[in-house]
């Protein structure tokens, strides 16, 4: 009996772990930061963002990073050129509004060619 309630919770434990990330394979449309929110950047992107987790309930923006982590400067780079040239980006989340309680911290970014 006690190896089935093992099974059983490592199932659990398991599934309960799976869980969405956002996403979006679209264009830039915003870019957004200002002194009340320190070094986080907020980006829009004009598609709806697929599996989005229960954290993100911002209408507007659905990503941030923050300007000051490792790498950000090639991030900001990325989002700045997409935004500009109107060239369109696949993004996905990290799973968590860690950084602005309503909008998704960013995993990754790719240039779509």
């Amino acid at each position: 009996m006690k190896f089935y309630k093992l099974v059983v919770l490592v199932i659990l434990t398991t599934i309960s772990s799976l869980s969405f990330a956002g996403k979006a394979n679209g264009k830039i449309t915003h870019v957004f930061s200002g002194p009340g929110f320190g070094t986080k950047v907020f980006i829009a992107i004009d598609v709806d963002v697929t599996d989005k987790p229960e954290c993100l309930v911002n209408t507007f923006y659905s990503f941030s990073i923050d300007s000051e982590a490792i790498g950000a400067d090639t991030w900001l780079s990325m989002i700045l050129m997409a935004y500009s040239t109107g060239k369109s980006v696949y993004v996905e989340g990290t799973n968590h509004c860690n950084l602005y309680s309503s909008i998704e911290d960013l995993k990754y970014i790719r240039l779509n060619p």
